[in-house]
């Protein structure tokens, strides 16, 4: 299950606009964004992995010669705490993020969809 609340960050790292649109509307207060530079960055600033329930879930094919490698290599050399979810539905990528990240959790994006949705029904949010 995912679950999200004030007490952790949320950062979800996709280049899809309904992949991010999904995000906004399902994930409150996650940062969203579909760069890597930017990733890092929000990972710098709002100090995450301050808490063992800080969450990053990646995508990894970010456009032609992109990917989230660089994500998953600063997340392992900073040694963070928190979970790290890869929603990508491409195998090649998760073996290497899961290479970089042995704790990495795998859930194809229709898997890792699902799931939330099913959170916000059992919690008795209206999904619009």
């Amino acid at each position: 299950m995912i679950a999200t609340s004030d007490s952790h960050a949320v950062l979800f790292v996709d280049d899809s606009i309904s992949r991010k649109n999904f995000a906004v509307n399902f994930i409150p207060r996650a940062f969203i964004t579909g760069d890597c530079e930017d990733a890092i960055k929000i990972l710098q600033q709002f100090e995450f992995g301050r808490c063992p329930h800080d969450l990053v879930m990646l995508d990894f094919d970010l456009g032609p010669g992109l990917t989230t490698e660089p994500i998953a290599r600063y997340l392992a050399a900073t040694k963070f705490p928190g979970r790290v979810i890869s929603h990508s539905e491409n195998p090649w990528g998760w073996q290497l993020l899961s290479h970089i990240l042995p704790s990495l959790v795998l859930k194809p994006f229709p898997v890792l969809r699902r799931e939330i949705q099913q959170t916000w029904e059992t919690s008795g949010l209206k999904i619009s």
